[in-house]
């Protein structure tokens, strides 16, 4: 499955979704409200000024194709592609985590 943020192509694995589907009737609404706390969490995580710890992550112009990442001691040029699908896929891989662990549904 293919997701659009930010007008970048990610892709989401099949068994992920399948996971989700299996664990939550899935309609619309739950759909929308899964997307705005996915996005939010990276937000949150990434990009908090209270959290500088994890601001590991700098986009200076999202119309370039370029960013940086903090590796412990500097800032390396890199992908803006690559980077925000890292983020994606290490968010999907919590996500799937917790739906492996989870006794209830969430929403």
């Amino acid at each position: 499955m293919l997701k659009i943020i930010n007008k970048q192509c990610l892709c989401i694995e099949e068994s992920i979704i399948k996971k989700i589907k299996d664990f939550l009737i899935i309609n619309e609404d739950k759909i929308k409200i899964i997307d705005f706390y996915f996005s939010e969490s990276i937000k949150t995580v990434h990009f908090n000024k209270n959290l500088p710890e994890y601001n590991n992550i700098f986009i200076t112009n999202m119309k370039d194709t370029i960013a940086y990442i903090f590796d412990g001691s500097r800032f390396i040029l890199t992908s803006k592609d690559e980077v925000i699908n890292n983020l994606y896929n290490s968010h999907l891989e919590n996500i799937e985590q917790f739906l492996d662990e989870a006794e209830i549904p969430f929403i």
